[in-house]
């Protein structure tokens, strides 16, 4: 009876004592600062990736919600936890506001959205995400970025660090040139300019529901290369690539050019090709062009991305 009654003590103590440290491991809260860690978002093939800008600040909004909430279910309850906060480069791996921010007590969750740069973004809400507006290509190529939502965030299973995988709101263009065949040897093609002769050049962006550009009818002409590079028999880049707002495009592609002989004589083109082509988000659009004597054209209809 005695030996039953040790038992039972016993494991009425470890019960105690179990309770005990449950309450302790759950109540345990302690003050962790919120830092970040920019990257690019890795996409399938054909995706225009690249590092995160050395040294660029950008924003973060953030909401909070209980920890029993999801975001995909609760948004409208998730309460403003930081608004367009200025995230900048630290001394270590991570990144953080400049004024230090801890995170919300465990029994919370984050959801956070990111825009870079920080000064190019107009405004970050539920039902929007990340804003670009008056966005005008012609006076300024800033490579702008977004983030998705990073939804239901916690302090204990991140290490109290949020990886931001961005995207590209814009797309980018260039242009390969190749030679098709000269007369005979010495001869030579000097390219001097390559343009896109109208594509829609102002708009306004939102990440959500999906990324999205809303542009009026204002074209300009887009220049890649203005000088003088000669090409080869091989395909080689010539001039900048471009950033471009997303378009369906019906238009052209204008190439000048010389013919050079080996005499030391040179005739001066400027052709033409139509370029047709759906240009999307976050994408890089690499065109071949072939040049002959008088004749411009596409070396075929696939496009490297």
């Amino acid at each position: 009876m005695k030996k039953i009654v040790r038992i039972l003590v016993c494991a009425l103590a470890v019960a105690l004592l179990d309770a005990c440290l449950t309450e302790r491991r759950e109540s345990f809260d302690p003050d962790v600062p919120l830092t970040f860690q920019p990257a690019m978002y890795m996409q399938m093939d054909g995706e225009w990736m690249g590092d995160y800008p050395a040294g660029r600040p950008f924003g973060v909004w953030a909401w909070s919600l209980q920890a029993d909430k999801e975001w995909k279910n609760d948004a409208e309850l998730a309460e403003p936890f930081l608004e367009n906060e200025e995230i900048a480069p630290s001394y270590d791996l991570y990144w953080t506001p400049f004024k230090p921010v801890l995170w919300p007590s465990r029994s919370r969750r984050l959801t956070i959205i990111a825009g870079s740069p920080y000064s190019k973004v107009a405004a970050c809400t539920k039902e929007k995400g990340i804003e670009y507006r008056n966005v005008d290509m012609t006076i300024d190529q800033t490579d702008l970025l977004y983030t998705v939502p990073q939804t239901d965030l916690d302090k204990v299973s991140s290490g109290g660090n949020v990886t931001m995988p961005f995207s590209h709101a814009l797309c980018q263009v260039a242009f390969k040139v190749k030679n098709i065949g000269t007369d005979s040897d010495g001869d030579k093609f000097n390219v001097l300019k390559i343009q896109i002769a109208s594509a829609l050049c102002k708009g306004d962006f939102r990440s959500l529901p999906e990324p999205s550009w809303t542009t009026g009818q204002e074209t300009a002409t887009f220049t890649f290369l203005d000088g003088n590079e000669t090409s080869d028999t091989m395909a080689k880049q010539l001039g900048q690539s471009v950033l471009l707002i997303p378009q369906r495009m019906n238009t052209t592609v204008d190439v000048t050019y010389e013919y050079h002989t080996a005499q030391g004589t040179y005739i001066s083109f400027t052709n033409s090709c139509p370029l047709q082509a759906d240009l999307l988000p976050g994408r890089r659009y690499t065109y071949t062009l072939a040049l002959g004597i008088g004749e411009v054209k596409f070396v075929s209809d696939v496009i490297s991305h």
